[in-house]
């Protein structure tokens, strides 16, 4: 009922003992805070048809007891700039999180996460995504879309790889950025070789947003291994990138040729000679 008055902006219900959260949000509500609860069932009644799409643009779940989300709950919130799902027991996301194409913000860190919606591509105003301590392998590759996202923590987790941009994969390019035909001949990578992709180390041509965007890198206590190494470099405009406690072996001198805004690494805890 609570939710529903007509005038509530701003509602702060957190470190309570709420079970169950009904999304009945009224017309005005645009802050929604119930962490810090004891909930296990979260569910969203629809407004009335020819009702304005809801104006909640934040919404905390974090520290509560959810294993699951109804796909369509998301589907309703597409004004939500950001969401907190951390501290739960979400084992994955639905892939409606990519309606929310007004999320700033995401955090579903502590949680039981295997994977990643490929649809978080479409987040084209994301800049903040944790995602740490949780089972993850693997990011979708569709990341390399996102063009305003500044920061990813995905500290531990299981990832050991990090995946070429979708118009570059490593199977068909040497290091130097030739593309490798099937005769194992290597001939320059163009733009007109990917279609309409990206020639991405070639240094001509477009380059995905994110190898612009990403300013704060932090893959720390993971099982990433010097292949990983070849897609972070991509990475030109990073700050801060966090490496420690991988299965890193070698950290060869091209990797850092792109890397020239660097200003914090952190290596430790790997194998490295």
């Amino acid at each position: 009922v609570v939710t529903m008055l007509p005038e509530l902006q701003d509602l702060f219900a957190d470190h309570n003992a709420v079970h169950g959260l009904d999304l009945s949000l009224g017309p005005n509500l645009k802050t929604l805070d119930a962490s810090h609860n004891e909930i296990t069932l979260l569910a969203l009644v629809p407004g009335p048809i020819g009702r304005p799409p809801f104006m909640l643009s934040s919404l905390d779940i974090s520290h509560a007891k959810l294993a699951s989300l109804d796909p369509s709950i998301l589907s309703h919130l597409s004004s939500l700039k950001h969401l907190r799902l951390s501290h739960n027991s979400f084992q994955s996301i639905p892939e409606t999180l990519g309606d929310l194409v007004e999320l700033e913000t995401f955090s579903c860190s502590d949680n039981k996460l295997k994977e990643l919606p490929a649809s978080i591509g479409r987040l084209v105003k994301l800049e903040d995504l944790d995602a740490h301590n949780n089972n993850l392998k693997e990011l979708p590759r569709a990341l390399w879309n996102c063009g305003r996202l500044e920061r990813i923590n995905v500290t531990s987790n299981l990832l050991g790889t990090w995946h070429d941009p979708p118009a570059l994969d490593s199977s068909s390019c040497s290091e130097d950025g030739s593309l490798m035909v099937g005769d194992g001949m290597e001939r320059k990578a163009s733009a007109s070789s990917f279609g309409s992709s990206y020639s991405m180390l070639s240094g001509t041509g477009s380059h995905p947003p994110l190898t612009t965007s990403l300013k704060r890198l932090y893959l720390g206590e993971n099982e990433l291994t010097d292949d990983a190494l070849h897609p972070i470099m991509q990475l030109r405009s990073l700050l801060v990138l966090n490496l420690s406690f991988n299965e890193l072996q070698d950290l060869p001198s091209r990797f850092f040729s792109r890397l020239e805004n660097l200003e914090e690494l952190y290596l430790s805890g790997n194998k490295i000679a």
